[in-house]
């Protein structure tokens, strides 16, 4: 925990052992989080570009390096999480160490909670008080 990693990563939801079946996925250029075994959406994998560390907190603008959305951006701006074709105007993700798991903020002064809305991802103000549980593999 801690440290950024210096290749591609795939994003979890929970504090325990990586699960395919709790991996983000690509549902079109929305991200989502399916717990059943759903192997026709692809998993996210993304690399921290422009990252930068906070003590044992780090930050970075992610882009996907898998073959589905291969070279677009993950954002928020409309709250859910996407896959977007340009890095203007997008915040960078921090990823807050918390021990056994990451809780993801949006923006650059940690504004908006990752939380998991009906299997939708989502970076939102209205979940600052739950904010998800996420790790990396």
């Amino acid at each position: 925990m801690g440290t950024r990693p210096a290749s591609s990563f795939v994003i979890y939801e929970g504090t325990g052992e990586f699960s395919r079946y709790s991996a983000a996925r690509f549902d079109g250029d929305a991200v989502v989080i399916d717990f059943r075994p759903n192997e026709d959406r692809p998993m996210v994998h993304v690399e921290c570009v422009e990252g930068r560390d906070e003590g044992a907190d780090w930050a970075g603008f992610l882009q996907v390096v898998s073959d589905h959305n291969k070279g677009k951006w993950i954002d928020s701006s409309d709250g859910w999480v996407t896959a977007v074709s340009s890095k203007s105007g997008i915040a960078p993700v921090w990823f807050v160490d918390k021990g056994g798991y990451y809780e993801l903020w949006q923006g650059r002064d940690k504004d908006r909670p990752l939380s998991n809305w009906d299997g939708k991802l989502r970076f939102s103000v209205g979940a600052r008080k739950n904010p998800g549980r996420f790790n990396i593999k």
